[in-house]
């Protein structure tokens, strides 16, 4: 039979994507979405080359042939490699996630309070405030 899909442009993976970035939630991030966030090709297919596959490495080089041979050299897909690194943070937003509420400590200066209950409570000297 004739296929009824057809490949996507590059035009419309980036329609989609700026479509996916207006409609998913992003959470506690205001309005910023994660940098690991990508549009793959393939969809059901990639999906079903990983279903069966006895091999994951065999798996991997099919789904993504380029990988498995760069140069002429196949590379080792076995051993451990060095780790991705991890997507960038700005300080701001590292310091949301620990908690921080972006005031400055009345004892020591810091801007290292955090939310203990309706208190606030600095991480650096340990005194509080607001305290009902």
């Amino acid at each position: 039979g004739v296929a009824n899909v057809s490949e996507i442009s590059e035009t419309a993976a980036e329609r989609s994507l700026e479509v996916l970035k207006q409609i998913s939630s992003t959470g506690y991030l205001r309005k910023r979405l994660p940098q690991e966030l990508v549009v793959l090709q393939g969809g059901q297919s990639g999906a079903t080359a990983l279903a069966g596959a006895e091999d994951p490495v065999g798996a991997l080089a099919t789904l993504v042939p380029e990988t498995a041979t760069q140069g002429g050299i196949a590379p080792d897909l076995t051993s451990p490699s060095k780790p991705a690194s991890a997507p960038v943070m700005d300080a701001r937003t590292k310091a949301r996630m620990q908690g921080y509420e972006g005031e400055a400590c009345g004892e020591c200066g810091n801007y290292t309070l955090v939310r203990n209950g309706t208190c606030m409570k600095c991480n650096t000297c340990g005194s509080t405030t607001r305290c009902s």
